[in-house]
């Protein structure tokens, strides 16, 4: 039998090495990744498109806490960037395994530095169970890297597709097409997230009796209120000024209510987790058979 769905907050230890990374378009989705980890216990993780990293650590962080360390996370990139996205220099892949290194040195991670097209051949057919595309966004980009990889995941596997609730990418086009053929799931929010079940349903079906389409915009509030509450942390902290030089009163003033606009979103935050357990508490009751009168 497959597990019950449970919320748990996540702490994300990767942010302290690299603050930047609550602050990705991809932030937003983080807390329903980590669930999904550590709720459907994935033995392989492989992504496409890791930039700094935002996605394959809160994996990650999900499999460290969850105790999957015969989890193999996989992360593909040439971190140099594309001709759509742009270009970065050395110092964003040199943060990556100084992160890896640092947080998450118990975990099976593998870092393959190649083009999709030539990474392919190092992974064993039927060997992903958890596959998240999010290199280039342009329709024939995402369609190549689809058509790629779909051997190599394994029966009842999933795709996580970003970039796919926003008119400005073609993988939006690219994931209707695939929603019209697949049972797919989908959470609009920061720019969407599409789960699609290309090998089977079983999963799906179960994923569905949990009630987790009810529960994107609850994942959609976190996701905000948690990308908040990063934007506040990160304004909080004074520009650097020389020593003989004081702070200026504006800059007085920005601190001051960048700190209080934090403590609003903690307060935010908690109570939204306080509604969340009593959702989990309504989830429970799903599986358990109905109380009998007396």
């Amino acid at each position: 039998m497959l597990p019950k769905w449970r919320f748990r907050p996540a702490v994300f230890a990767a942010d302290a090495a690299n603050p930047e990374l609550a602050l990705a378009p991809w932030a937003g989705h983080r807390q329903f990744l980590y669930d999904y980890v550590r709720n459907i216990r994935p033995g392989s993780f492989l992504e496409l498109g890791v930039y700094h990293g935002c996605a394959f650590f809160a994996c990650c962080q999900a499999a460290r806490d969850e105790g999957l360390d015969w989890m193999r996370l996989t992360a593909v990139d040439n971190w140099l960037g594309n001709d759509n996205d742009g270009y970065y220099g050395e110092d964003v892949y040199e943060t990556f395994l100084a992160v890896a290194r640092t947080c998450y040195s118990g975990l099976a991670i593998h870092p393959v530095r190649k083009p999709f097209a030539e990474a392919v051949s190092e992974v064993a057919p039927a060997s992903i169970e958890l596959l998240h595309i999010d290199g280039c966004h342009t329709y024939d980009a995402v369609a190549a890297d689809y058509a790629a990889y779909l051997p190599k995941l394994a029966e009842e596997g999933v795709v996580l597709l970003h970039d796919v609730f926003t008119e400005r990418h073609g993988s939006t086009r690219f994931w209707r097409e695939l929603s019209a053929g697949h049972p797919t799931l989908l959470f609009e929010h920061c720019f969407g997230l599409g789960l699609v079940f290309p090998k089977g349903d079983r999963l799906y079906h179960h994923l569905l009796q949990l009630g987790l389409p009810q529960l994107a915009p609850w994942y959609a509030r976190i996701g905000h209120l948690e990308m908040a509450l990063a934007a506040a942390r990160r304004d909080a902290i004074p520009s650097p000024q020389p020593i003989e030089t004081p702070a200026a009163p504006q800059d007085e003033t920005r601190v001051a209510k960048a700190t209080e606009q934090a403590a609003r979103s903690r307060e935010q935050a908690a109570n939204w987790w306080q509604t969340a357990m009593e959702c989990q508490w309504r989830l429970d009751c799903l599986d358990s058979p109905p109380c009998s009168k007396a």
